[in-house]
């Protein structure tokens, strides 16, 4: 899993019932207190019952993971079992990660799966009305083609849509996502009661499964990541 967050501060006149949980996944802070991405991951990683995690980052990460009781696995990015990109907002959160050369590359070398998890909604503004293939295609215009194996898709479209959403479920045209070389997993992976949402529980269930068959059934093969087509800048 690849948890990012920006630092952030309480201010004092947040009322105290939300003083223990500033982004709303149960991190605890006090008023006045920055949390770090480093820290946030950290507490994250270690409410789910620690374990075992590889870095892509600076030490201030491993720092943080090892104080929280993680242990930070040394070697090479080729050790990883599974990798996983999203959900997340494609332009504004999934490629600028991946525009980075260094975290590209370490996905491009890993041995084990490696799975983009497309978004259940659009989002107005960024991904407008985009289909599952649209999505992909943007990923492979700005980080070369080849980087994923699997994409997972949601095909539940009947959630809750939240009073005054503007976001669209994610349609998968199926043909369209025919003509790229990646295995497409169709599930249930929304949140029933909000359809701009994945749920945890369906979308971590689906992975372990698709790790655990393909571990199965046959060996890793390699392929060619490919220069992107469209610059950086």
């Amino acid at each position: 899993m690849s948890v990012r967050f920006s630092a952030i501060r309480l201010k004092s006149d947040v009322p105290t019932n939300q003083r223990r949980s500033p982004i709303g996944i149960g991190i605890e802070a006090e008023p006045g207190e920055v949390v770090t991405s480093a820290l946030a991951t950290a507490e994250l990683l270690a409410g789910r019952g620690g374990g075992r995690a590889f870095v892509i980052g600076q030490d201030g990460v491993r720092e943080a993971l090892t104080d929280a009781g993680i242990r930070v696995l040394e070697g090479e990015p080729e050790e990883a079992d599974l990798v996983v990109v999203g959900p997340g907002s494609l332009y504004s959160s999934v490629l600028p990660n991946l525009l980075i050369s260094d975290i590209r590359d370490a996905v491009g070398a890993a041995n084990g799966i490696r799975a983009y998890v497309c978004n259940v909604a659009t989002q107005p503004g960024e991904t407008g009305f985009y289909s599952a293939a649209q999505h992909l295609e943007a990923l492979i215009e700005h980080v070369g083609d080849g980087l994923f194996d699997y994409v997972l898709l949601n095909d539940n479209q009947d959630a809750r849509r939240p009073e005054g959403w503007l976001g669209q479920p994610v349609q998968v045209d199926v043909r369209r996502l025919e003509s790229f070389e990646v295995t497409i997993v169709e599930e249930d992976l929304v949140d029933v009661t909000n359809a701009h949402r994945h749920d945890p529980a369906k979308l971590a269930a689906a992975l372990m499964r698709i790790q655990q068959q393909d571990r199965a059934e046959r060996p890793r093969q390699r392929r060619t990541v490919s220069q992107p087509t469209a610059s950086a800048g």
